[in-house]
């Protein structure tokens, strides 16, 4: 496995994944946490309607998001013709770049619900004295994020961010029904490698190796977080 090409390759992909499902995901969670944690008409409507990505199943998402990017008559291309210099349409899950950045953008339009739903509970939890306070004091809006909303929620925020490590490492339908890993490998994570390895090539042993592996680097995940929130409830002690 040291000595397998494929095998890095595929720790690669999972990292790229992982790292762009976390930003895309979180961030727009963090985004959409915040406009909902204000006070507008139908709030409670639109919450509702937040939730329905994360409460579709997998399957039939990944059924019409392939229709949208189909290269003969998907929306997609069709919006982006309009584009100027575009002249073919691009093939999305043929090409490996487009083909990452559309499993990314599938997986993370999946999960931001969830995120956001988090994030706004832990939003509602930070005391409002401290933003009126720091208003009187002259402070602006990106001032009022940076040093009162952020430190109120870290904790939230770095919990979230181990869920999506992990969420994002053992994600495979997604992967799976979309590009199988493909083309050329590129969205071939640790998770499909072992599908691949296991039941295409039927090498189990090598992909019993393989799951190991990932295993350690899941609990390497978990471990360093624990240490963290370790480390930083001793600095509030």
């Amino acid at each position: 496995m040291v000595h397998d090409p494929d095998f890095w390759n595929s720790l690669r992909v999972t990292l790229t994944y992982t790292g762009l499902v976390i930003v895309v995901a979180i961030g727009v969670g963090l985004f959409t946490a915040m406009l909902f944690n204000r006070s507008f008409r139908f709030r409670g409507v639109a919450r509702a309607a937040l939730m329905l990505p994360w409460a579709f199943p997998e399957v039939p998402v990944v059924m019409l998001f392939i229709w949208v990017v189909n290269v003969q008559f998907g929306v997609i291309n069709y919006l982006v013709r309009w584009i100027p210099g575009v002249t073919e349409n691009p093939k999305w899950l043929q090409t490996p770049a487009l083909a990452m950045g559309i499993v990314v953008m599938v997986a993370a339009w999946k999960a931001f619900p969830f995120y956001s739903l988090v994030i706004l509970a832990a939003l509602q939890s930070v005391p409002q004295e401290l933003y009126e306070a720091a208003k009187v004091d002259g402070a602006s809006s990106s001032q009022l994020f940076l040093h009162i909303t952020i430190p109120g929620i870290r904790s939230t925020l770095e919990l979230l961010v181990v869920l999506a490590l992990i969420f994002s490492f053992k994600q495979f339908n997604i992967i799976y029904l979309m590009t199988g890993g493909g083309p050329q490998l590129a969205t071939e994570t640790i998770v499909m490698r072992i599908y691949n390895v296991a039941f295409r090539f039927y090498d189990y042993s090598y992909g019993a190796a393989i799951a190991v592996g990932g295993l350690i680097f899941s609990l390497a995940i978990a471990i360093a977080f624990v240490i963290l929130q370790a480390r930083r409830e001793r600095e509030f002690a």
